[in-house]
């Protein structure tokens, strides 16, 4: 087991210190359900903004130029993410990539809220656009 995983179980251990099964079940089930949660927020944020993560898939060459503030992309892609962000509400990319734009809020919020109908109409409207 490495120091991870072994931080993690004295965690999970010190949280239930004390408590009855009934106490531990629930707080397992409210753990489950907020993991559940961050994980669906994660993907449907990937979905609305995959500009965000454009950055996993740079070779050496793309890195490079980033971190002399190049953006690798090209300009019509730069261009469509952009008008599709400011149609949301948002900054271009490139200008909001350093201090973040505060779109994974603005998704976890519109979840929370229980406008996930909306959310999917403007997932589905993103990807008919891509295509």
């Amino acid at each position: 087991m490495n120091r991870v995983k072994k931080e993690e179980l004295k965690r999970y251990r010190a949280a239930r210190n004390g408590l009855t099964p009934e106490e531990v079940a629930e707080l397992d089930a409210r753990e489950a359900a907020e993991k559940l949660f961050a994980k669906e927020v994660e993907e449907i944020h990937r979905r609305l903004f995959p500009e965000e993560y454009d950055f996993f898939y740079d070779d050496l060459v793309d890195a490079t130029r980033r971190a002399q503030g190049v953006n690798p992309m090209s300009n019509e892609y730069v261009e469509r993410t952009d008008a599709r962000r400011a149609a949301l509400g948002f900054t271009g990319y490139v200008k909001s990539s350093e201090s973040g734009s505060g779109s994974l809020g603005w998704v976890r919020q519109m979840l929370l809220e229980g406008k996930r109908a909306e959310i999917e109409r403007i997932c589905q409207s993103s990807e008919d656009m891509e295509a």
